[in-house]
C-alpha cells in the first residue's frame, strides 16, 4: 500500500484509503455498527474518479450481513460505471460468509498467492 490518504473510524474499527492505488483497507469487524463508516470511506474514494477499486480484507476480524451489503453496493456502483471491484487477502472465514450469503456468483477465484478474489 502506498501512502494512506485518509483514515476513518477509531481504535476498534477503521478504514484506510489509498486513493492513488484505489485501495480500501478494512481493519476490524465489518458489521451493522461499522458499515456506515465503511460506506462513507468508500464514497470518499469515488470522489477521486473512476477506476478499479481494491478492497483489502486481510485485517477483517468479522464480516456480517451488513458488511456483505456494503460490498454489494460498491460492486453495483462499480458495475454501473463500467468498472471492476477486486477483493484481496480474504480470510477463509470471510470467503465462507460470502458463499453462505449466496454471493458465490459474484466471486471469481483466482490462483494468486495473495488469495485475490475478483468481483466481476
Amino acid at each position: 500500500m502506498g501512502l494512506t490518504d485518509a483514515f476513518f473510524g477509531d481504535d476498534e474499527f477503521r478504514v484506510e484509503l489509498d486513493c492513488q492505488q484505489r485501495l480500501i483497507r478494512i481493519v476490524g469487524e465489518l458489521d451493522c455498527a461499522t458499515t456506515p463508516v465503511f460506506d462513507n470511506a468508500s464514497a470518499k474514494l469515488y470522489s477521486t474518479g473512476p477506476g478499479l477499486v481494491w478492497l483489502d480484507f486481510e485485517k477483517v476480524t468479522f464480516c456480517g450481513a451488513a458488511g456483505l451489503g456494503s460490498v454489494v453496493r460498491i460492486h453495483n456502483r462499480q458495475r454501473a460505471a463500467g468498472e471492476r471491484l477486486s477483493l484481496t487477502d480474504i480470510p477463509p472465514f470471510v470467503e465462507r460468509v460470502f458463499r453462505a450469503g449466496g454471493l458465490e456468483s459474484l466471486l471469481l477465484l483466482s490462483g494468486s498467492k495473495a488469495r485475490r478474489i475478483a468481483v466481476s
